[in-house]
């Protein structure tokens, strides 16, 4: 993700929040590539990633956790200098409730930053992941997970914009990291084996034959982690 590291390493934040964090892996990179910060904070509605991510971080004291719905935080107006949301957009069932929330607790001219895998704009192996989150939301749908599916780059940008912020920078964005690659392979492997619980669901062909195109995919243009869309905005 070179192009969102050179934006990063420019950004002076005091005070950072990271919505839906999960593990902390956007915190990760966030800690990595920002000139500077004084605290980040990652919360999400569970605390399932939080050992992990608590583990990760233990050698920084400017990093903590909390549970909080990132609808409805308890942070005062305009406390964060950047607000992030990481490839999350889609598990959100209330994404206006959501902007406006962030809005509200980022300052004046503090930036909010929102990185997403798009449904539209995938090629080659990076289509193969695009494919197979497809596949997930519809397994996670049937198991009752709430999973959207991906929404195009100009569903995204909608969305910011009906939340009144002005977006300042847009584009798009690819790594090619050998481990992650390799675990998006791992997940091609898995997919038909992911469907064999699900074979009473009205979707069983659709998922089958969508498991199908993954190992075409795969076998044509091989496995890497999808294009993203990041928007930073006002």
């Amino acid at each position: 993700m070179a192009k969102l590291n050179e934006k990063l390493s420019k950004v002076e934040a005091g005070s950072v929040l990271d919505v839906a964090t999960r593990d902390g892996a956007f915190i990760g990179r966030l800690s990595k590539q920002l000139l500077r910060y004084d605290e980040i904070i990652g919360i999400d509605i569970t605390d399932a990633g939080f050992e992990k991510a608590q583990k990760k971080f233990a050698d920084d004291p400017r990093i903590r956790f909390q549970v909080m719905d990132g609808c409805a935080t308890n942070f005062p107006d305009g406390a964060f200098d950047l607000v992030c949301l990481s490839n999350s957009l889609h598990h959100i069932p209330e994404i206006p409730s959501l902007l406006k929330e962030m809005k509200r607790i980022k300052k004046e001219d503090g930036l909010i930053l929102i990185s997403e895998m798009p449904a539209d704009g995938q090629e080659g192996a990076s289509l193969t992941h695009a494919l197979i989150h497809q596949l997930d939301c519809l397994v996670d749908t049937y198991k009752g997970a709430y999973h959207h599916r991906t929404y195009s780059r100009r569903e995204i940008s909608d969305f910011v914009t009906a939340a009144g912020l002005d977006i300042v920078d847009v584009f798009e964005d690819t790594e090619d990291i050998p481990s992650k690659n390799a675990a998006i392979e791992e997940r091609v492997e898995k997919a038909r084996h992911k469907i064999e619980a699900c074979q009473e669901a009205v979707d069983y062909e659709a998922m089958k034959a969508l498991a199908g195109k993954i190992q075409e995919q795969f076998n044509h243009h091989g496995a890497r982690t999808a294009m993203q869309y990041i928007i930073f905005a006002k």
